[in-house]
């Protein structure tokens, strides 16, 4: 049984191949180095002569070891940006760590649909002379490789112009600096502007690089400001200089990368819009087809002059005998840091719940240093002791919110617990009837966003009230502080820019499994990432976003292109992994039925959506449809079905311990997923509660649209499977004359079959077969 991977393993750095012609690659960066010819020097040993003296002598040069040691030890992207022009720098460090002095051919793959107009390139500091190649010739540079080194690897490329130059030598265990600069003009998206780096080496090796750090300076030009700035690929620290500059920056010590760095800008006029808006688009069969959308709704990102909205925010924290001791102190520092964190205009209450709710003043009162104070003394005197009365601690923080509420003020809950309730109502939906009848006569919905310490609580109660609020749920485990994590959230939503959204995009026949379904509020320093499917009516359309600004509502609108043809697949997988997620949270939170369990197996299986849950579901779809082995999604051994099966019943029948809360989290970070990368982040939490969770079969990748996976040495397309057994049928072994007569018919099939020297390729209703000469070689 093998160990479910907490996500695919990210690898390499740009797109350096350290390629010998008699071997697969075998290491990664920004380009390529074939070796062709790896020089041994002459090994001296001291013999003994009569005389006793030691001389040297050569002997016979060894064998060279087929797998060539270069290694890349570091690599810096630096780039600036301004309006739609990118200078991106490239400094990559590797060493060769062998005995060996090596020659070879230094390639660099122009990124796709790149428009250079300019590039330069140093050895060790000396700048040296590229030559340019267009595509066609870059083509048959990467054919001869593949032939040689019988790896489709570099098909990857094909359709890319490239610059070569000649490097050498390579002394044995010396380091060679490469650096590279070039400007692109980048493509644009109606108002967004994207950037791409190529970091996608997954299937070149397993090293990650110990020493990354890319640096992209963003600028605009005069009159306009600088307004989003996201990126679906990567977690970036992004840092504003004023409202027209911004820094990107993205640092590892084991940088090890499956996806492109993307990034993607919009720029406007200075108008002062308290809310931006940005829409893209992604038609895989064609603007006339349905699509799907992505819309960014992102805060004012450079304001000092503006004030934070006045609130009502309602401390509702566990005191029962559970919290004694660490738990206690740490939830008193977090309730301190919210009191003395909250803003001039806000008003508060504090309520402790244990065997009994206790309020400090009765009602919501203002935020002033008398109040502050008088709440920190009551801090101080709270001990852990009694029961846990849930259902009274939340409506009577709910009645308090209401009693005062004032249209259009945001009201939040914030609700820390780490127990199940024992007094009062104890089942769920009578907890939940009493919330709903509590908050009876607000117009304005109040934001129950619940916190659970530890894993002995009821993770499916704490999600179904955060849900029915528009709020969320999140989890402490035993190693985190609850102080630091508290405090970060309530950080995070201390400022609400605009509250009570709602959405219409008019042009479109229908939106449909829109996610988030219900808006979230759209706080200061945050930014919602909204995807959906839609059928457009004709080609232009407009975006209207409406909500309530310190009580007033307000309408934003964007003009925007339905059919633009521009490629977009990162939104497609977005939208398959957040639809995934709220199918199995629909699961887990309300019962299952066969039309969820299908869809979450189709989607996961187009889209290569893989966790504990969808494995055991799609196994359990294709087991029914009969597909033939060696068209399934995963390889599977008799004794791992078992273990699966328990997996996915443990999400339907589990609320409290490790594995409910792994859950829980599992299920949010795929709900919110802002990048593909997000599903090893659903995973790890799967792993951190389960200590190791188990899958079968290999990995999964995404090329041009098409989803493999991996079966032993075998890819197999996704496809294949809706193939009728009456479907034409070609069977090719790889490198062989037919190979590259078919690639040289059907150049477009060159980036999948990229994918390994075995597959199983569905292609306009035919069933072509890659058989690798070698079963053993990958």
């Amino acid at each position: 049984m093998k160990r479910f991977p907490s996500a695919p393993r990210l690898l390499g750095p740009l797109l350096l191949l350290l390629l010998c012609l008699t071997h697969p690659p075998i290491g990664l960066a920004s380009g390529l180095i074939v070796v062709d010819e790896a020089i041994e020097l002459p090994r001296v040993v001291p013999p003994h002569p009569p005389s006793g003296r030691h001389l040297p002598m050569p002997l016979p040069p060894r064998p060279i070891h087929r797998h060539l040691p270069l290694e890349l030890k570091r690599q810096t992207v630096e780039a600036k940006i301004q309006d739609q022009i990118a200078t991106t720098q490239v400094t990559q460090v590797f060493e060769n760590t062998s005995s060996h002095r090596f020659e070879g051919t230094f390639l660099f793959p122009l990124p796709v649909n790149a428009h250079i107009q300019d590039f330069s390139m140093e050895i060790n500091g000396e700048l040296v002379k590229a030559e340019l190649l267009d595509a066609t010739k870059a083509r048959q540079i990467y054919e001869d490789i593949v032939r040689k080194s019988l790896d489709p690897a570099l098909f990857e490329y094909a359709h890319r112009g490239l610059f070569k130059v000649r490097i050498f030598p390579i002394e044995p265990h010396s380091k060679k600096e490469v650096r590279i600069r070039y400007t692109e003009l980048l493509p644009k998206d109606g108002t967004v502007i994207r950037y791409t780096y190529p970091l996608d080496t997954a299937k070149y090796t397993l090293q990650p690089i110990p020493d990354f750090t890319l640096k992209i300076e963003v600028g605009t030009g005069a009159g306009r400001v600088l307004k989003t700035v996201y990126s679906p690929s990567h977690e970036v620290e992004v840092t504003r200089k004023g409202e027209a500059q911004a820094v990107i920056g993205l640092e590892s010590d084991k940088m090890a990368v499956d996806e492109d760095f993307q990034l993607y800008l919009s720029q406007r006029s200075t108008d002062g819009t308290p809310v931006e808006l940005d829409f893209l688009t992604h038609y895989e069969n064609g603007p006339e087809k349905p699509g799907h959308f992505l819309l960014l709704i992102s805060p004012p990102a450079w304001d000092p002059n503006r004030k934070p909205a006045p609130k009502d925010v309602l401390f509702v924290f566990d005191s029962s005998g559970s919290m004694k001791g660490a738990k206690m102190d740490q939830a008193r520092e977090a309730m301190r840091y919210c009191v003395d964190h909250l803003n001039e205009e806000d008003r508060f209450e504090v309520i402790r719940f244990s065997t009994e709710a206790e309020a400090v003043f009765g009602d919501l009162v203002p935020a002033d240093p008398q109040h502050r104070e008088q709440a920190r003394k009551f801090l101080d005197t709270v001990s852990a002791v009694g029961g846990t009365a849930i259902e009274e601690a939340l409506t009577l923080a709910m009645k308090t919110a209401v009693a005062k509420a004032e249209n259009g003020r945001p009201s939040q809950i914030l609700f820390l617990t780490d127990g199940k309730p024992t007094l009062g109502a104890t089942e769920d939906e009578a907890i939940l009837k009493s919330l709903e009848k509590a908050a009876e006569g607000k117009k304005s919905p109040v934001r129950v966003f619940c916190f659970g310490i530890g894993s002995n609580l009821n993770t499916k109660l704490l999600d179904l009230v955060a849900e029915r609020t528009r709020a969320v749920s999140d989890y402490v485990l035993a190693e985190e502080s609850i102080e630091d994590k508290i405090s970060r959230f309530f950080a995070k939503i201390s400022d609400p820019v605009l509250t009570n959204l709602e959405l219409e995009i008019d042009g479109t026949e229908w939106i449909r499994a829109r996610y988030p379904k219900d808006l979230p509020d759209l706080f200061q320093g945050d930014q919602l990432v909204v995807l959906g499917t839609c059928q457009s009516a004709r080609s232009e359309g407009t975006v209207k976003l409406s909500g309530l600004i310190q009580g007033e509502r307000r309408d934003f609108f964007l003009p925007v292109s339905l059919r633009d043809k521009t490629s977009n697949p990162f939104i497609a997988k977005l939208w398959a992994t957040r639809r995934v997620g709220y199918l199995l949270d629909e699961i887990r939170l309300h019962g299952e039925n066969d039309e969820l369990r299908d869809e979450v197996a189709s989607l996961a299986r187009q889209y290569g959506i893989i966790t504990p849950y969808t494995s055991y579901l799609i196994l359990e779809d294709e087991e029914r449809r009969n597909v033939p082995p060696p068209l399934r999604t995963q390889a599977v051994t008799i004794p791992e079905v078992p273990a699966l099966a328990m997996e996915y019943e443990s999400l339907k029948s589990r609320i409290d311990g490790e594995g409910a809360v792994g859950t829980a989290q599992a299920f949010r970070a795929l709900k919110e997923s802002k990048k593909p990368m997000d599903i090893r982040t659903a995973n790890d939490a799967v792993d951190r509660a389960r200590g190791g969770a188990f899958l079968p079969g290999g990995q999964s990748r995404v090329i041009d649209g098409k989803t493999f996976f991996q079966n032993g040495n075998l890819w197999t397309d996704q496809e294949t499977q809706a193939l009728p057994p009456s479907a034409p049928r070609r069977r090719i072994e790889f490198a062989s004359p037919a190979y590259f007569e078919l690639l040289t018919s059907r150049p477009s099939l060159s980036q999948w079959l990229s994918v390994g020297a075995a597959v199983q390729l569905a292609v306009d209703g035919e069933l072509i077969e890659i058989v690798s000469p070698n079963p053993t070689k990958e």
